[in-house]
């Protein structure tokens, strides 16, 4: 007989739930092996590949040992009175009591043989002092693990001697500065919710591997042991494409202020639930600015509570949601280089790298005041349009407002004779992003004025107007069936009133037959 509070058994099930075993057949794995000795008391789950242990205090009258189904105690955990005690009787006929308000409840289950529950493997070797701070690393780096089940070695955490890595091909976290006596290679856990779910404190780390080759990884903390197998395989070089610091000439040290201001704004602005969620970042020596990208409504938050060292003015644009996510990790350091190369996020001896976006014309759009090309400048041809399938780049005809009250196409103007319609070409002789002239920044040079496309014989309000006159035909269409069916109702009522007056008549004759006299 064992006896354990329902307190602790809530504690219990809030990592055991974790395993999900909704695809194994075998009725011990639907079960959770309750150990209960003196006053030590174990819960223990398994899926095959990982173990959860929890230990907690109780009182047994004996060494006992059941498998007690998962849901008959998920259910106990719910419905027994709070701060009520639980007992469960092992024995030919296992029972687990408790009280549901103030009434006692005794539910028996099926006694199921404990040599059908998988062995757990027992840990081998020295153990390893992991300080506090790498299991939080750890629930940093799951973030930019990868989830498709293909890339084998990607859905990983990798812990080494130094680091905590781990990458999805397009973003990277590393977090170092550690010093563990960890093989080379180091040691891959799987992306596994069990680590989200491990309190962050000093814990205990063994790595050992079983006489058939297969690597295992313990970590105790706390009241949880977690055993799991690891990865095999080698994971990918990431110190390789950690670019050196150095390398990037414009930092923004983002204010706690403007990043309260991004997590509220960014999920909000055009484009975010879009496929790589684009986003432009724009710093130069006045300041930095977050803007939508184009193609899409004119919207730029600036970040005025940041402090900007830019040596040279650069744009970027990258995916938003993975922007937020490594904000997540208190960083604060956004540096920049060029709109190639990876965006960084450093802080707290960590490093969240994350690949650029392609945004068509991420640069500030050359305004009219800008000087006008030379008259002898050979007029260039007029620039393709984008065959990419990158949904982040621009639609190769955006629709642009002329006025408030009427959007045309691109294509198309109202008022050819006053405004011809031209587009506007411009370089930088450093190959850097194009941007607003100001006094003191180096001059954009304009190459010429192409004239647009010539007006197609259906512009985009056109087809929108006899996309709506065919839609106002077919709901006419509709309204005239609709009046059949009406009609056809109300000559069906009409036939059905005349039936039951003959029908009423006829039971009528049927009455006064019955009462003649013969």
């Amino acid at each position: 007989m064992i006896r354990f509070s329902k307190d602790s058994l809530r504690e219990a099930l809030t990592g055991l739930r974790v395993l999900k075993l909704g695809r194994h057949h075998m009725p011990a794995l639907h079960c959770v092996r309750v150990t209960g000795c003196d006053t030590l008391l174990h819960f223990e789950r398994t899926d095959l590949d990982q173990v959860i242990r929890y230990e907690s205090v109780a009182a047994s009258d004996a060494w006992t040992q059941l498998l007690v189904p998962y849901e008959l105690l998920a259910n106990a955990a719910k419905q027994a009175d709070t701060g009520s005690e639980l007992v469960l009787t092992g024995g030919p006929s296992p029972t687990l009591a408790y009280q549901v308000a103030g009434l006692p409840v005794t539910l028996p289950f099926d006694l199921i043989d404990l040599a059908e529950y998988p062995a757990t493997p027992t840990a081998e070797g020295e153990v390893i002092a992991m300080p506090e701070g790498v299991i939080a690393a750890m629930k940093e780096a799951l973030g930019c693990a990868s989830t498709d089940s293909s890339r084998y070695l990607l859905n990983s955490v990798l812990l080494d001697a130094h680091a905590v890595v781990a990458t999805d091909g397009r973003q990277l976290y590393r977090r170092n500065s550690l010093e563990l006596p960890i093989r080379e290679g180091g040691a891959i856990f799987p992306n596994s919710s069990v680590i989200d779910m491990l309190p962050d404190l000093a814990a205990d780390l063994w790595i050992w591997t079983t006489e058939h080759e297969r690597s295992f990884a313990q970590i105790s903390v706390g009241p949880w042991r977690w055993t799991t197998k690891l990865l095999d395989g080698n994971f990918p070089n990431y110190q390789q494409v950690i670019p050196r610091i150095e390398e990037y000439p414009a930092l923004v040290h983002l204010g706690e202020v403007d990043v309260a201001r991004i997590k509220a704004v960014l999920p909000k602005l055009p484009g975010f639930k879009d496929t790589n969620s684009p986003i432009v970042l724009r710093i130069d020596s006045d300041g930095a600015s977050l803007h939508t990208a184009p193609g899409r409504p004119k919207v730029h938050v600036a970040l005025e509570h940041s402090d900007i060292v830019c040596k040279a003015p650069v744009s970027v644009g990258f995916n938003a949601k993975l922007f937020l996510s490594a904000l997540q990790t208190n960083s604060r350091e956004l540096r920049v280089r060029d709109a190639v190369s990876p965006v960084m996020l450093t802080g707290y001896s960590r490093v969240h790298l994350w690949m650029p976006v392609r945004v068509e014309n991420s640069a500030p759009p050359v305004t009219a005041e800008m000087p006008p090309a030379a008259e002898s400048a050979e007029p260039s041809p007029a620039p393709e349009a984008p065959t990419s399938s990158d949904p982040s780049s621009e639609s190769p005809m955006p629709v642009v407002p002329v006025s408030e009250n009427q959007p045309v196409s691109e294509n198309h103007n109202p008022n050819p004779a006053h405004n011809p319609p031209t587009t506007m070409v411009a370089t930088n002789t450093q190959n850097q992003p194009a941007r607003e002239t100001r006094d003191n920044d180096a001059p954009v040079v304009v190459v010429s004025r192409i004239p647009a496309a010539p007006a197609q014989p259906v512009t985009v309000v056109e087809a929108i107007n006899q996309r709506l006159n065919r839609l106002r035909d077919l709901l006419r269409e509709a309204g005239n069936e609709f009046a059949n069916i009406q009609a056809l109702v109300k000559e069906q009522q009409r036939s059905y009133r005349t039936l039951e007056r003959d029908h009423e008549a006829l039971k009528k004759n049927i009455r006064a037959l019955r009462e003649v006299t013969v």
